[in-house]
């Protein structure tokens, strides 16, 4: 038997010393209280889920590299992420609780404050532009998206949540397209070096003028005498500041109602409102003062400015803006006849020979406007050192019976001065690229294909999209198709000319400077025109077997060529004696009659095979 009696178990110990109740005892006595109970635990397991997907998300929003931020009800903030303390140069530990306007610079901070604003007013998601400063102090672009959250009970506003979003390179790069656009829309209608109107846009003014006016107009084309003097001797520095002179000394004594341009690298028309012949003459003499005693002011270092000649037509002996152009023309070349330095009207003595070239314009007019009218002929570039067809240069013909009096070059020219280049531009560029295109297609790929241009088209950048999308519409490889123009034509704008050529270069098309070396001069131009190919004057190469001077000049030619990384194509090869001598000098390429003439491109095709698989020796 026990010495002590049983005791009775006692229940361990709860929290704060009291005894724990069992579970079945509470279940049994309050069953309310064990639900609270288990809601209790219930959520506080839910509220550590939370806390832990809520640092995530704070990790994530830290890590985010866009701009993120959350405001109360009173648009103070609540959370911002590194990006945008770091874009306000907010300190990490100071910000809650703030508002924009005691968080910000003023000006921010009233951007800011709008912009919430709006959004809250909208109770969508909204989308903005803003802009602020950079860390670096540089303008910033952002497109922010903001939110604004409302209680869905009572529809009172809680905050704002919002994310942003660095768009500064687009910017960026809008803006340079934007600039290069509106520089490429002036370029096509204004003189880069005079900011006057240029040849292009003054003939659709003058056009528009005219078929407005209700009173006659006096037509003063002012032309430097021997300007190319100037550039060759002096430099084309010197040459650009007399052109600058000139059209300063214009632009100050134009009238209302007067129209100016540079229509040309020495040339510069002026359209005024006729009066009497008494009154144009007296103005055209007071332009030639003006030009003698500025000319004057400007002699220094051996330095004396040209002087000009002014040819003068009346709208009202002519039937149109082309004409009436014309008609200058002929009256300023008549004053250069006369011996320069003096004003010539257009007398209609010279009429038969304004009707034939009317007559001619007609007859081109007519030309381009058939599908069938022109074609192209091809001559060979050949290697000089293998005898190799490797290239062709696409000649423009005459196909409709009845023109055979019209030669291409007459056919260009004519072009030229009544403004037709362009459209017979764009219309050869076609053919050739048609023609490319179809080579490719039968299986004769990889000819190098050149094509003539004039200075004129150099005005007309509308003319390198037409470019584009005819060699993308043709799947032209641009690195096979070069684009000539002469020298002399290039060398009227050369900033401009050389603006062109490089905007083609950049995707790949290659340019060559035909008639190269007529003016020794012409070294000086290479350093501002990035050619690849310089076509030397077949006035050198004709005689050059006997012709030491020739020799000597095209061997300099070939050294200052290969000194820019420039290739040489001889032109007018005649004789096998005038291919050995070039060959030794060590010109690149040549074409001429003693390879083969220019021919249709059937004929062609037939012998490039033959040719660049068996080249001559």
């Amino acid at each position: 038997m026990n010495a002590f009696p049983d005791k009775k178990k006692k229940s361990p110990p709860g929290r704060n010393g009291q005894s724990a109740v069992p579970v079945g005892q509470v279940q049994q006595e309050n069953p309310a209280l064990l639900a609270s109970l288990n809601e209790v635990e219930w959520l506080r397991s839910q509220n550590q889920s939370l806390k832990r997907i809520l640092a995530q998300l704070h990790g994530l929003l830290d890590a985010f590299p866009d701009p993120v931020f959350m405001k109360d009800e009173r648009n103070a903030w609540i959370y911002a992420n590194p990006a945008i303390l770091e874009l306000f140069r907010l300190p990490a530990d100071a910000y809650q609780g703030k508002t924009d306007g005691e968080l910000l610079p003023a000006r921010d901070a009233a951007k800011c404050i709008a912009s919430d604003l709006k959004t809250i007013q909208s109770r969508h998601l909204s989308l903005s532009e803003e802009i602020f400063p950079g860390v670096d102090g540089e303008v910033r672009y952002f497109e922010v998206y903001k939110m604004p959250l409302f209680d869905r009970s009572n529809g009172e506003y809680q905050g704002l949540i919002g994310i942003g979003r660095d768009v500064t390179a687009r910017k960026q790069a809008q803006h340079e397209l934007e600039h290069s656009l509106a520089r490429n829309r002036r370029l096509a209608e204004h003189d880069e070096l005079t900011g006057l109107y240029n040849r292009r846009q003054f003939r659709q003014l003058l056009e528009k003028r005219l078929a407005e006016a209700a009173t006659g107009h006096a037509m003063l084309l002012v032309d430097i005498d021997n300007f190319r003097f100037v550039n060759d001797t002096f430099g084309h520095e010197r040459g650009d500041a007399y052109i600058l002179s000139l059209s300063s000394l214009l632009f100050a004594n134009m009238g209302p109602g007067e129209l100016l341009a540079r229509s040309g690298g020495d040339e510069f028309s002026l359209l005024i409102p006729f009066t009497s012949i008494e009154e144009v003459s007296s103005r055209a003499q007071t332009l030639l003062s003006l030009f003698s005693r500025q000319g004057e002011a400007l002699e220094s270092d051996g330095f004396s400015p040209p002087t000009v000649s002014i040819g003068i037509s009346l709208s009202d002996n002519a039937g149109s803006a082309g004409e009436l152009l014309m008609q200058a023309d002929l009256a300023m070349h008549q004053a250069k006849s006369a011996g320069r330095n003096t004003v010539c009207f257009y007398e209609p003595a010279q009429r038969d020979d304004v009707s034939r070239r009317l007559g001619l314009y007609g007859r081109i007019k007519s030309l381009l406007r058939q599908p069938d009218s022109l074609t192209l002929h091809f001559q060979p570039i050949v290697d000089l050192q293998s005898g190799a067809w490797l290239k062709a240069e696409a000649l423009l013909r005459l196909c409709r019976p009845g023109q055979e009096d019209l030669s291409p070059y007459e056919l260009v020219t004519t072009a030229e001065q009544f403004g037709l280049m362009g459209e017979l531009s764009r219309r050869v560029i076609d053919m050739a690229f048609s023609q490319k295109a179809a080579w490719a297609g039968s299986g004769i790929p990889g000819i190098t294909l050149s094509i003539n241009l004039s200075g004129q088209n150099f005005d007309d950048l509308k003319l390198l999209e037409y470019i584009f999308e005819r060699a993308h519409h043709y799947r032209i490889v641009p690195d096979e198709i070069i684009f000539e123009v002469t020298e002399s034509q290039a060398m009227r704008n050369l900033a401009k000319s050389a603006h062109f050529i490089a905007t083609l270069q950049e995707v790949g098309f290659q340019f060559a400077l035909d008639d190269f070396g007529v003016d020794f001069a012409s070294f000086n131009y290479l350093k501002r025109l990035p050619v690849n190919i310089i076509k030397i004057d077949g006035s050198f190469i004709r005689d050059i077997d006997s012709c030491p001077r020739d020799q000597a000049l095209t061997r300099a030619i070939c050294e200052i060529a290969r000194a820019f990384g420039m290739q040489t194509v001889a032109e007018q090869i005649e004789n096998a004696e005038t291919l050995a001598r070039l060959r030794e000098i060590g010109v690149s390429y040549g074409q001429g009659w003693y390879f083969a003439r220019a021919m249709p491109a059937e004929i062609f095709a037939a012998q490039w095979g033959v040719q660049s698989a068996c080249p001559q020796p």
